[in-house]
């Protein structure tokens, strides 16, 4: 594919892949026969060749393609005045149909030319795959003769005979003397291509689509796609990953998104806080590379020692999650086994991979881990908004927003925000470049990882067709939130080593008051977000409680959460006996966990209550004469007590005021 990055170009590529035809991607300003060279080291020699081009790429892609001896190619919306066809060439020229003025010339230059013309209408896979099936076969659509007339006059001043080739019009080769092709077109990543043994490009290419990188060269018949992986989350945005991607490069890696588009149109905001109706495309050329280097290098954005990339084998389905999540093969990296996960759920708007590394050797390995992104925006990439607030991004953010901005009231991109850790990581970020003007984003970690162990590092991107929707979305996946699923299908070799997010949920343990005649204390154990099965390991103590008197320990020490769900039980037996007593308690006590939950630093033991309901027998002995209180006559006999001692103390009293001095 001779290509400049227009959108033609990525409709031809998607036609070409669909039909199981291999494709290699190389820029319009590139050396061609690198570009063959590629292709020859990647698929089989014997296979047949042809060049496909459209818009102004054409006539360059035709004169590469004779001077490589390649016997046919593939058009696709010619500009008027341009040569079409060749005698040597099997050429097939398609124009869709809404484009009225080159419709007439298209016809009359396949005729001129040697060539097959059909009108399309959007589609080209079916008429492609026709093609590919007799391709030296002349097929145009009828026209006739006074409409062939009067197109050859209206098209004599403009049209060249395409039989005459002028050199002087193809332009000079930036790549003169034979160079190879790097893996920047490949990818897309504006690099260029680089002269064999060059320290830097020779010139700046164009970007490629990365939609476009194809053949990974599974089969030598009917190659896979590298970005053959689609995924369409509940907004309709459809994200195409990379399977196995078999050459070298810096924007985009196996397990990579080639790129990202609406399947239909949404409600994109504008510059003036409203929003238009739009199918939203092109979010990045190559996303979430993956690089393993030496610690301190952080070379995202120019020349990674280490790109997750050949490893040999193409991802397979999770089988807990088959539509919606793919696990990605081991590859020896600076001494780590690494692998990742790529998901998308099938009812959100973002996309998630968790890189993992593995040490297997007896000594602990430090590296240098993150990704390098290409946006495809260039110098119109602005940020939106961040965790803090505004649009500058540094190490404290948990995500950062972005977008192409508006051209005019309007931007055709989609919406991103990148979400790089959480609140209460355990390790964070030691690099973040990602500033306006530059879509080369990267950040990346300084880890070390122990003998035996294993760690995760995990990134979000959200796609949308708002700022807002995506600054929301962002914050609700840094802090895990359950309704966006952002724990879900997390393979559980990854479970628990995720060190940018406190991402297993800490377990509690809540206290408990029971009867001594319920017979058993249950005791929950809670984590905050649902996910994969987890265990819990905890010990019972007593307090005032006496081991198998008043309670029995439990038959196993452990509870567990099943999958989904957020707490775990635990029966405790307890005695009810005849025995006096206060009532009692015992503790419990969280001493470890393992799967999606983990024990907190802070960790509070539970304290179980048992409430006794054996009580002192209290028995009442009335010794005076008068009958017990609250019997029918002690309230009257009281009363006349009272009255006649009042009575005797009032005589005595003027019985002693009589007595003469």
């Amino acid at each position: 594919m001779h290509t400049d990055g227009s959108a033609d170009d990525q409709r031809l590529t998607d036609a070409l892949v669909a039909s199981g035809v291999a494709v290699v991607c190389i820029s319009d300003r590139a050396d061609f026969d690198a570009g063959l060279h590629v292709a020859a080291d990647e698929f089989d020699m014997a296979l047949p060749r042809i060049v496909a081009a459209s818009g102004a790429g054409v006539s360059n892609a035709q004169r590469a393609a004779r001077r490589a001896g390649l016997t046919a190619a593939l058009l696709l919306n010619a500009p008027v005045g341009r040569p079409v066809g060749h005698r040597s060439l099997d050429t097939m020229l398609f124009v869709d149909r809404e484009l009225l003025s080159a419709r007439l010339w298209g016809r009359l230059a396949s005729w001129l030319g040697h060539a097959s013309f059909q009108i399309v209408d959007g589609s080209l896979t079916a008429p492609v795959r026709s093609w590919l099936a007799n391709p030296g076969d002349v097929v145009r659509e009828p026209l006739g003769v006074g409409s062939t007339i009067g197109a050859f006059a209206a098209s004599a001043a403009i049209v060249a005979l395409p039989l005459a080739v002028n050199p002087a019009t193809a332009g000079a080769d930036p790549f003169d003397g034979g160079v190879s092709v790097s893996s920047h077109h490949i990818s897309g990543d504006s690099s260029g291509a680089q002269g064999s043994g060059a320290g830097s490009d020779a010139t700046e290419g164009d970007a490629v689509p990365a939609s476009a990188i194809t053949g990974d060269g599974t089969t030598l018949v009917a190659p896979a796609a590298t970005g053959s992986l689609a995924f369409i989350g509940g907004n309709h945005l459809k994200w195409f990953v990379n399977t196995n991607i078999t050459f070298s490069t810096t924007s985009s890696a196996s397990g990579a998104a080639s790129e990202a588009s609406f399947t239909q149109a949404v409600n994109a905001t504008t510059s003036a806080g409203g929003t238009v109706t739009s199918t939203l495309s092109d979010a990045f050329d190559g996303h979430q590379s993956l690089f393993v280097d030496v610690a301190g290098t952080h070379q995202a954005t120019t020349s990674p020692n280490n790109v997750y990339n050949k490893t040999g084998a193409a991802p397979t389905a999770d089988a807990n999650c088959p539509t919606e999540e793919y696990l990605f093969p081991v590859k020896s990296m600076q001494g780590l086994d690494v692998s990742r996960t790529v998901f998308v759920p099938a009812d959100q708007n973002y996309a998630r991979w968790i890189n993992t590394f593995h040490n297997p050797t007896t000594d602990p390995i430090t590296i240098a881990t993150g990704s390098g992104n290409n946006f495809g925006s260039d110098a119109n990439t602005i940020l939106t908004n961040s965790t803090n607030g505004d649009a500058t991004a540094d190490l404290t953010d948990t995500w950062v927003a972005s977008m192409q901005n508006y051209s005019g009231t309007t931007s055709s991109d989609v919406r991103l925000a990148n979400v790089i850790q959480g609140p209460g990581a355990s390790v964070a970020p030691t690099s973040f470049n990602f500033v306006a003007g530059d879509d080369n984003p990267y950040w990346s970690w300084d880890i070390t990882v122990q003998p035996g162990e294993t760690v995760s590092i995990m990134n979000f991107v959200v796609g949308t067709a708002t700022k807002a929707d995506a600054a929301a979305t962002a914050a609700k996946l840094a802090a895990l939130d359950p309704t966006t699923r952002a724990a879900d299908c997390i393979d559980l070799a990854a479970t628990g080593t995720i060190v940018n997010f406190a991402a297993n949920p800490e377990v509690t343990v809540a206290p408990v008051t029971v009867n001594e005649t319920d017979g058993t204390a249950t005791v929950t154990f809670t984590r905050a977000v649902a996910g994969p099965a987890a265990t819990v390991t905890f010990t019972v103590a007593g307090g005032s409680a006496t081991p198998g008197t008043d309670y029995t320990d439990p038959a196993t020490f452990t509870a567990s959460f099943a999958a989904g769900s957020t707490t775990a039980t635990v029966s405790i037996p307890i005695a009810n006996d005849a025995d006096v007593e206060p009532d009692e308690t015992l503790t419990v006590t969280v001493t470890g966990v393992t799967g999606f939950a983990a024990m907190g630093a802070a960790t509070v033991p539970a304290t179980v209550t048992i409430i006794s309901d054996d009580v002192p027998v209290t028995t009442t002995t009335n010794r005076g004469i008068l009958p017990p209180t609250g019997s029918t006559s002690s309230g009257s006999v009281a009363w006349l007590g009272a009255l006649l001692a009042g009575a005797g103390a009032l005589f005595v009293r003027l019985t002693r005021r009589r007595r003469p001095v």
